[in-house]
């Protein structure tokens, strides 16, 4: 059997189709080629909802910095961040509604002399 408000022969119930949220990310960088040696560089990264419902609860958003970049801070309204060593963690409860894109968390990294 197949279709939206079918009865599975394993289950046996009415398998209804829910709406949810679907999160992406999108990630900037500043300025756009990192030198070696600079004193920093900074990401950008905005929470996507293209789902049909908004979010509900915890977000967790985890960054990992490239190989020669060490994150030195994180932020954004909203979110609480942690670093551990190239990890950036950050938690955050605000609503995304459908259809729009969250507050940004901006992460600051110092990038490797050699």
């Amino acid at each position: 059997m197949s279709g939206l408000n079918t009865v599975s022969a394993e289950n046996n119930f009415a398998e209804l189709p829910v709406a949810s949220p679907d999160l992406t990310v999108t990630v900037t960088k500043s300025p756009t080629d990192f030198n070696v040696g600079s004193q920093a560089g900074t990401y950008v990264i905005t929470p996507n909802n293209n789902g049909d419902n908004p979010t509900n609860g915890t977000i967790t958003l985890t960054f990992t910095t490239p190989t020669g970049m060490t994150p030195t801070s994180a932020g954004g309204t909203g979110w609480s961040c942690g670093i551990a060593s190239s990890v950036v963690t950050c938690t955050g409860t605000s609503v995304i509604n459908a259809g729009t894109s969250g507050n940004a968390v901006t992460v600051i990294v110092s990038v490797a002399i050699s």
